[in-house]
């Protein structure tokens, strides 16, 4: 294969067949790159609302949240880590699951924390309820 030789200004050469592949080579890695780093999963996430989780309860289990309010957008801690849901208002819903049984195949809801969006911890020793409206 032999490549044609073309003169551009100021007498500086470039093949111009291989300008182009390679200059198409390297759109393509660019294209393939941002797409390999979109991760489907988040389009469909929506931030809940502090009264969504007012069905959840102390004692549930991690797989019974997680079936009704899907994956948390979260986690913190170290040992002892919580799943952290991201709330619409700015807010966060802090839960922490812990293993009660001999066997420890299940984790159940021992704690929720709600931390506004100033970084005010509210502890509920009970499961969220709200009054009827």
């Amino acid at each position: 294969m032999s490549y044609r030789f073309c003169a551009a200004g100021g007498g500086k050469i470039m093949r111009s067949k291989l300008f182009t592949l390679l200059t198409l080579c390297l759109t393509s890695i660019m294209l393939l790159s941002l797409l390999s780093c979109y991760r489907g999963e988040n389009v469909d996430k929506r931030l809940h609302t502090l009264s969504d989780f007012s069905i959840i309860e102390i004692g549930m289990t991690y797989k019974k949240v997680v079936e009704l309010m899907g994956e948390p957008t979260g986690s913190e801690g170290f040992g002892i880590v919580w799943a952290i849901y991201d709330l619409s208002d700015g807010s966060k819903i802090k839960l922490l699951f812990g293993s009660y049984n001999p066997e420890f195949t299940e984790s159940y809801l021992s704690d929720i924390h709600v931390v506004d969006k100033n970084g005010r911890v509210y502890i509920c020793t009970q499961s969220l309820s709200f009054p009827d409206k």
